[in-house]
């Protein structure tokens, strides 16, 4: 049931970062991580039909404060007809959330995103190569 979904999300994050993060933090490494707290927020913070939950929004992120949190967020962005034919060209069997309506949502969820005590960097990404990009995130720290 969708309910548990947020709770799966943070069963996982505990025990990646227990298991994977701390202990490199530790080593003195640097982890990037793809995904983190903030994307559990946005996509949690919509109810199964796509619609904005301020509810499921203020528990997600109640529920993700008790994790470390990044010293940096990068958020990289680009136009939805874009990234809609990126999707469309990765597979032809879409998740419930591919969908055009459901991400343009999530886009101007994460572009209203507040940040707390850590740094966010947005970085447009719609016309820029890979490359492009990590050396455009690279100039921006």
């Amino acid at each position: 049931p969708p309910v548990n979904l947020p709770l799966l999300f943070a069963g996982d994050r505990s025990w990646h970062l227990r298991t994977v993060i701390l202990p490199a933090l530790d080593r003195g490494e640097t982890v990037v991580c793809d995904r983190y707290t903030l994307s559990s927020i946005v996509y949690q913070s919509f109810n199964p039909d796509g619609l904005f939950n301020t509810v499921r929004a203020q528990e997600a992120r109640r529920l993700n404060e008790i994790f470390y949190q990044p010293d940096l967020t990068v958020i990289l962005t680009c136009d939805i007809e874009v990234c809609m034919k990126r999707i469309a060209a990765r597979s032809t069997a879409r998740q419930a959330m591919e969908n055009e309506p459901f991400q343009r949502s999530v886009h101007s969820a994460y572009l209203s995103h507040e940040p707390t005590t850590n740094k966010t960097i947005v970085f447009d990404t719609h016309k820029h190569t890979p490359e492009q990009i990590v050396r455009g995130v690279m100039e921006r720290l």
